[in-house]
C-alpha cells in the first residue's frame, strides 16, 4: 500500500487528521486554498463534553420557532429552494426528537472526551499551549431556561459528566462578574477552553513544510478511482484522501460519489478587551441570548448567531447588536465596553442534519475519506477526529466507534 495522503483543508480538523497521519509514517500533503485564518480561528474555544445533546434535538427545535421572524434573533434560517437545502431541513426535522438525542448521546460524548484527553496529552508534549480547566458555565436569566438546563445537567451526571446545578448567589459566587440578574447556572466541570489562534498557530509550526497554499478543483480518477487531486497549481497525487474542508467540502465530495447533505452555519464573534478586574474567569454560554463567553491569552472572545443557509450576505447589525446586547445584559462591568465592527469575525460552520459530523470513507472501500460536519465543536472534536481517520486509514480500530459518524448514514 502506498504511504502519501493528501488532506484537503488547513482548519483544525484538517490540521490534527494530517498530524496523525504523519504520526503513522505517512508522507502528507495538506492543501488549503485560503491563507488566512478561516472558520477555525474564529470559534469559541471551547472543549465540550457537555455538548451531548446534538443541534437537532427538540429543544433547539421549539427555540427555533420561537426566534422564527423576531429580527436580529441569534437563529435563522434560509430555505434558497436547492434540493440540497430541501433535503437539510427534512432531514433536520427527521432528526430533532428524543430518540435521536439519546441515541447519540453516548457517541458525542465518546468523541468529545477523546478530544480532551488529546489535547491534554498534545499540550503536556508541547509545554507551550494554554489550556484553560475552569469548566463551563451554562448561564440562564430566565427561569424556563435554568430548569431546561438542569435537565440537561441530570442527564449529563447520569452518562458520568462532573456537573453542579447553582443558584444565582452559587454562579456569582464562580463568577463574580455575572450580574443580579442572573437566577441559575449549571457548572460543567470537565469542559475546557484554549484559544483557537494559538492552537492554529502551533500546528502550522509543526506541519508548516506540509501545507501548500492552492485552490482544490476536482479529482483526477485513474480506472473509476481517484488517483490524484486538481488544483489551481496542478495535480496532487497521492494514495488515500482526506476532505476536511468544513462548510466547502460539499462539491468535492459529491464528484467522489458521496452527495453530503450539508449547509453553512454563519456565525459571527469578536475579542474584546475589557479592564482585567472586569474579565470573566470562566466560560460561559448565555443559554437566553445563544452568545458564548470565552476568556483567551489575547483577550475576551465573544460568538453567537447561527444564519444556516447563509453564504455571502453583509453581515446582519440587528444580529451583531443582539450579540452585544446579551454579553451586556449578563456583565454588567462589560455594557460599555467599546465594539470596533472593523474586529468583527464571520465564520461558516459545516452543519449535518443529525447534529453529528461526518468522519469515514466517502464510499465502502474508496480511498477518499470525509472530515466535516461538526457545527459549533470542529475545535473541540477535532483532535479525535483526527485520530479517527488516521486509524481507519491504517486498518485500525478506532478508540472511539466510528460508525455513529459514517458520511453516508443518510443517503
Amino acid at each position: 500500500m502506498g504511504r502519501h495522503g493528501v488532506v484537503i483543508g488547513a482548519g483544525i480538523v484538517g490540521l490534527f487528521v494530517a498530524r496523525e497521519l504523519l504520526a503513522d509514517g505517512w508522507e502528507v500533503t495538506v492543501v488549503e486554498g485560503d491563507q488566512h485564518s478561516g472558520t477555525s480561528a474564529g470559534n469559541a474555544g471551547m472543549i465540550v463534553p457537555s455538548h451531548f445533546v446534538p443541534l437537532a434535538s427538540p429543544g433547539m427545535l421549539r427555540a427555533g420557532f420561537r426566534m422564527m421572524g423576531r429580527k436580529g434573533a441569534p437563529l435563522r434560517l434560509k430555505w434558497d429552494g436547492s434540493s440540497n437545502s430541501t433535503r437539510w431541513i427534512l432531514g433536520y426535522l427527521a432528526h430533532a426528537n428524543r430518540r435521536h438525542v439519546a441515541a447519540s448521546a453516548d457517541p458525542l460524548l465518546a468523541l468529545s472526551l477523546d478530544a480532551k484527553r488529546r489535547y491534554e496529552s498534545w499540550a503536556r508534549e508541547r509545554g507551550d499551549i494554554d489550556l484553560g480547566d475552569q469548566g463551563l458555565l451554562m448561564v440562564s436569566r430566565t427561569e424556563q431556561s435554568h430548569s431546561e438546563e438542569a435537565d440537561v445537567a441530570r442527564e449529563g451526571e447520569r452518562l458520568g459528566l462532573d456537573v453542579a446545578v447553582l443558584d444565582g448567589d452559587a454562579a456569582r459566587g464562580i463568577e463574580p462578574t455575572l450580574g443580579e440578574n442572573v437566577v441559575g447556572a449549571v457548572h460543567f466541570r470537565d469542559d475546557a477552553c484554549l484559544t483557537p489562534t494559538q492552537v492554529l498557530a502551533a500546528l502550522r509550526m509543526e506541519l508548516g513544510p506540509h501545507i501548500t497554499f492552492a485552490k482544490a478543483m476536482g479529482w483526477v480518477k485513474t480506472h473509476g478511482s481517484v488517483s490524484a487531486l486538481r488544483t489551481d497549481q496542478g495535480e496532487v497525487s497521492a494514495d488515500k484522501f482526506v476532505v476536511a474542508m468544513g462548510a466547502s467540502s460539499v462539491p468535492l465530495l459529491r464528484e467522489a460519489g458521496c452527495p453530503l447533505t450539508l449547509l453553512p452555519g454563519r456565525g459571527y464573534g469578536i475579542t474584546l478587551d475589557p479592564d482585567p478586574s472586569a474579565m470573566p474567569r470562566v466560560p460561559a454560554l448565555l443559554i437566553d441570548d445563544r452568545v458564548s463567553v470565552t476568556p483567551m491569552i489575547d483577550g475576551l472572545r465573544v460568538t453567537g448567531g447561527m444564519e444556516i443557509g447563509v453564504w455571502d450576505e453583509p453581515i446582519d447589525q440587528a444580529r451583531l447588536e443582539s450579540l452585544r446586547r446579551g454579553l451586556a445584559a449578563h456583565y454588567p462591568e462589560l455594557t460599555e465596553l467599546p465594539w470596533d465592527r472593523e474586529r468583527v469575525w464571520r465564520g461558516w460552520r459545516p452543519l449535518s442534519p443529525d447534529g453529528l459530523p461526518y468522519i469515514g470513507e466517502a464510499l465502502p472501500g474508496s480511498n477518499v475519506y470525509v472530515a466535516t460536519g461538526h457545527g459549533m465543536m470542529g475545535v473541540s472534536l477535532a483532535p479525535a477526529t483526527g485520530a479517527m481517520i488516521a486509524a481507519m486509514i491504517e486498518g485500525r480500530e478506532p478508540s472511539v466507534d466510528p460508525k455513529p459518524f459514517h458520511p453516508r448514514r443518510m443517503l
